[in-house]
C-alpha cells in the first residue's frame, strides 16, 4: 500500500513539473518562430526593394514591371513574371502573420500562431528550438497554466486507471 501512495505523489508532481515546463516553453517557442518570421519578411523585403529599384529604373511601378514579365511572349520571361509576383504574395502574406503575432496579447498570441502558422517556418523552428527559461509575466502565466493543466491531466489519468482497475476487479470477484 505504501508503495501506491509514494507512486501517486511522484506520478502527482512529476505532471505538475512536465506541465510547467511545457507551458513555460510556449512563448519561448513563439519568440524564436517570430525571430525566423521577420527574418523571412526582411531577406523577401530587401529583394523586392532591389525588384523595386530596377522597375524605377525604367520608369514602372513594381506592379507593371511584373506584369511587362507576365505578359511577355517569350516563357521564360513569363516565368520569371510569375516568380517575381510569388515573391511579392508570400511577402505580403508573411508580413500579415508577423503583424497579427505583433499585435496579439500574450494570451491570444498561441492562437494567433495557430491561424496564421507557416508550416515550413514552425518546423525549421521546431527542429532548431533552444529550451529557455522565461521569466516575463507572459512565461510565468503559461508556467501557471502549464502546472494546472499538469494537475488535471494526472487527476485524469488516475481517475480513469482507478475506475478501469475497479470494473477489472469487479470481474474477477465471485458472485453469489
Amino acid at each position: 500500500m505504501k508503495f501506491w501512495q509514494i507512486l501517486d505523489k511522484f506520478l502527482d508532481r512529476f505532471f505538475v513539473v512536465l506541465g510547467a515546463f511545457l507551458g513555460s516553453q510556449i512563448p519561448e517557442f513563439l519568440q524564436q518562430y517570430v525571430q525566423r518570421l521577420a527574418g523571412h519578411v526582411d531577406e523577401l523585403k530587401y529583394i523586392i526593394d532591389q525588384l523595386s529599384q530596377l522597375a524605377s529604373a525604367s520608369n514602372k511601378s513594381l506592379e507593371q514591371y511584373i506584369q511587362k514579365f507576365v505578359h511577355s511572349s517569350d516563357l521564360d520571361f513569363v516565368k520569371q513574371g510569375e516568380f517575381m509576383q510569388a515573391l511579392v504574395t508570400r511577402w505580403q502574406n508573411l508580413n500579415d502573420s508577423l503583424r497579427s503575432l505583433a499585435q496579439s496579447s500574450y494570451f491570444e498570441r498561441p492562437f494567433v500562431f495557430l491561424k496564421e502558422m507557416n508550416y515550413p517556418i514552425a518546423q525549421e523552428t521546431f527542429y532548431s528550438y533552444q529550451a529557455g527559461i522565461n521569466l516575463t509575466l507572459e512565461g510565468l502565466g503559461y508556467t501557471a497554466i502549464g502546472i494546472i493543466v499538469g494537475i488535471l491531466l494526472y487527476q485524469l489519468i488516475s481517475k480513469i486507471f482507478k475506475f478501469g482497475s475497479q470494473r477489472v476487479a469487479s470481474f474477477f470477484r465471485p458472485r453469489d
